[in-house]
């Protein structure tokens, strides 16, 4: 207790920066009536949420094993308890990169915080079910323990990344060669724990050895098309926002400096400082980036474009920005000029989420009226009726298990012949987006089958109907 005393006293400032954004950011989170991740923040909820009810989704590839396993206690108490999950990842992420710039001696280093924090994407994805947080948690602790020289421990960290998101198994592919070049040979069996340690696990659960090989759902040419080179950079507003920007950008000019005149390029010798940023920091961050901006430029691996995964490595590349910043102002001016600069920086910075994105987050279109709809629904719904759903955002707002396929069915396995089982109520909401053109349910069919429409809603384009089909 008394060393936590004195910790507080000693990092008291930092812990303000730390608290102010993760209250915010826990105020926000419940009363935002939408989350950054749409569809796939729903049903990573889901999997997370049913873990308990079916086991299997420990190892289920699409949800992400490690996340669910992790984030699974906090699903329990609901939507708003992963991501109180996802919060506390945040700031413990901030913590980590905090210890880490203090093993570099690095002058106001708890800039990290609101830098960090603050930056628009990580904001706004720290509120959701996403696994991006998690991610980068795992790979920011990898390089702080490689950096104090615990070579195993960052090695077993690293060979978890792919369980919690699917870009690690590349990233552990470079890791295992700076490792190679390091020699650092008693570290390198422990970069695969993770991967044996899961492998077993599928082996006795019926999914074979290899599963997270055989059952990859990312299919070589993805069926969301392809786009331009520069789509996801030109979001650097949402990503970054422009202060950020501006100092990371030159965070990599000062790096690039250091590193050729102190020889980091000799990476199978000791690195320098300047190396091990480099290496540890800049590299996977590049790396990471580089690789979906390519998979996007060709439409490959699954992906759709989304600025969203690079919150994996956001706090690498904040690391890189205070650390390079230290190197050009804070070592070099007088205390109080450096403490105006980043007071400045900072303003600018924190500012600039609040301007992207307003909070608390609206619901707009379709998910406003899915909302309406739910929040009206709930008041005349009876306790055991059957659901009938084409967006997954209904079976959501209603709180109701999706995979209980008895209760709740999607509209594909709508029966146009009007053979129901009538023994409870059914309720079908058709929505103008999904159900014809997706669900092939038009409005005759479902009038044809007796359905009575009971309430319309709508916003803009987009019409939702609920119908009722009595009991009998």
């Amino acid at each position: 207790m008394k060393g936590i005393i004195q910790a507080l006293k000693a990092h008291w400032f930092f812990m303000v920066c730390l608290l102010v954004p993760g209250v915010l950011m826990l105020y926000f989170a419940r009363y935002n009536e939408m989350c950054e991740g749409g569809a796939d923040n729903i049903w990573h909820y889901y999997f997370t949420k049913y873990s308990y009810t079916y086991p299997d989704f420990f190892l289920h590839h699409w949800g992400k094993p490690l996340f669910i396993l992790l984030g699974g206690p906090f699903a329990q108490f609901g939507f708003y308890g992963l991501k109180v999950f996802n919060i506390l990842v945040g700031l413990l992420t901030t913590i980590v990169c905090y210890r880490l710039l203090g093993l570099m001696n690095v002058k106001f280093r708890w800039t990290i915080a609101p830098l960090l924090l603050f930056s628009p994407l990580y904001f706004i994805v720290l509120q959701s079910a996403l696994t991006e947080p998690l991610f980068s948690l795992l790979l920011i602790s990898a390089v702080y323990f490689y950096f104090r020289e615990k070579y195993i421990a960052s090695a077993l960290i690293i060979s978890f990344l792919m369980f919690s998101r699917s870009e690690g198994t590349f990233l552990l592919l470079y890791f295992l060669f700076l490792f190679v070049f390091q020699r650092r040979w008693k570290a390198i069996p422990f970069l695969f724990a993770g991967f044996l340690i899961y492998a077993v696990v599928g082996w006795f659960a019926g999914h074979g050895f290899w599963w997270f090989f055989t059952e990859n759902p990312y299919k070589m040419e993805s069926p969301y098309g392809h786009g331009g080179w520069s789509d996801i950079l030109e979001r650097y507003k949402a990503i970054w926002g422009v202060p950020f920007l501006v100092a990371m950008l030159l965070a990599c000019v000062v790096l690039c400096i250091s590193f050729f005149r102190n020889k980091g390029y000799l990476f199978w010798k000791p690195l320098s400082e300047s190396g091990k940023v480099f290496y540890l920091v800049f590299v996977p961050a590049f790396l990471f980036t580089a690789f979906h901006v390519y998979v996007w430029r060709f439409g490959l691996c699954g992906s759709a474009g989304l600025e969203r995964v690079l919150a994996c490595v956001l706090p690498c590349m904040a690391v890189l920005t205070v650390w390079a910043m230290n190197k050009v102002f804070m070592s070099r001016f007088p205390k109080g000029l450096s403490f105006v600069i980043v007071a400045v920086f900072l303003y600018l910075h924190i500012y600039t989420p609040f301007e992207v994105f307003g909070y608390p987050l609206g619901s707009y279109g379709s998910d406003r009226a899915e909302l309406e709809a739910a929040r009206w629904f709930k008041t005349i719904a009876p306790k055991d009726y059957i659901l009938f759903y084409a967006h997954p955002n209904i079976v959501f707002n209603l709180d109701r298990d999706p995979f209980d396929k008895d209760r709740n069915r999607e509209e594909f396995a709508y029966d146009k012949s009007c053979h129901f089982d009538r023994s409870r109520p059914i309720y079908l909401f058709w929505d103008s987006m999904f159900t014809e053109s997706s669900c092939g349910v038009s409005i005759k069919d479902v009038e044809a089958c007796g359905y009575t429409k009971l309430k319309e809603f709508s916003d803009g384009d987009f019409r939702l109907l609920v119908y009722e089909l009595k009991a009998q």
